[in-house]
């Protein structure tokens, strides 16, 4: 947080509405919109698996009952978000699969 900025507000100042809607440079299509949030998110659930079996393979981990608790616990969440992730690509399939038939 700018402290200068917060500074700088002098007592009984006007208040304006600021427009905080996301500018795009260029429109782009739905398409792109998905196939870089399904890549992205992709991306995120491998590095997130590849940090979690390197902990589970560390010798200290595998040494540590509360640190093994802590590994499946976040091996669990990450199969969680993996299955979400999957139920709602699913969803958009049959979305556009119904919107493509009428």
């Amino acid at each position: 947080m700018n402290t200068q900025a917060i500074a700088g507000v002098q007592r009984g100042a006007e208040i304006r509405a600021a427009d905080l809607t996301p500018q795009e440079s260029a429109s782009s299509s739905i398409d792109d919109r998905l196939r870089d949030a399904f890549a992205s998110t992709s991306v995120e659930a491998q590095n997130e698996y590849a940090d979690i079996m390197a902990k589970a393979s560390d010798a200290a981990y595998r040494s540590s009952p509360g640190a093994l608790v802590l590994v499946q616990a976040r091996m669990a969440e990450r199969t969680l978000k993996v299955q979400h992730i999957c139920g709602l690509v699913h969803q958009g399939v049959v979305t556009v699969q119904t919107l493509l038939k009428t």
